[in-house]
């Protein structure tokens, strides 16, 4: 599946007007850095403050693990990241790894 694609499966995106999704998804494209994640790779870690990243988890599956221990399995495609922007400390609420790799998008949300 293309990056495209996957980017408009997405909650957050596949909500959108067609029209605005397509410029939503080229705009992602323009700020977003490709990588390939591999199995337990760290994205995010638990109290992390003052980042601005989010990322698209395009391909693979992720384990969210909150402070009190809840843990979320989560597949592709995801946009993670969000929380932190309005937490009222500016931390990470839970650490992210990949529990298979695939491909992700990193992104600034400013």
């Amino acid at each position: 599946m293309g990056l495209e694609k996957a980017i408009g499966r997405t909650a957050l995106v596949g909500a959108l007007p067609e029209e605005m999704r397509e410029r939503f998804v080229d705009a992602v494209l323009d700020i977003a850095q490709s990588e390939d994640a591999r199995s337990g790779d760290v994205l995010f870690t638990l109290g992390e403050r003052n980042t601005d990243e989010g990322v698209f988890v395009l391909e693979g599956a992720v384990k969210v693990t909150r402070a009190n221990g809840d843990v979320r399995y989560l597949e592709a495609p995801e946009v993670l990241g969000e929380v932190q922007l309005f937490a009222p400390s500016s931390e990470r609420t839970a650490t992210v790894e990949t529990v298979y790799g695939g491909t992700v998008l990193r992104f600034s949300w400013k």
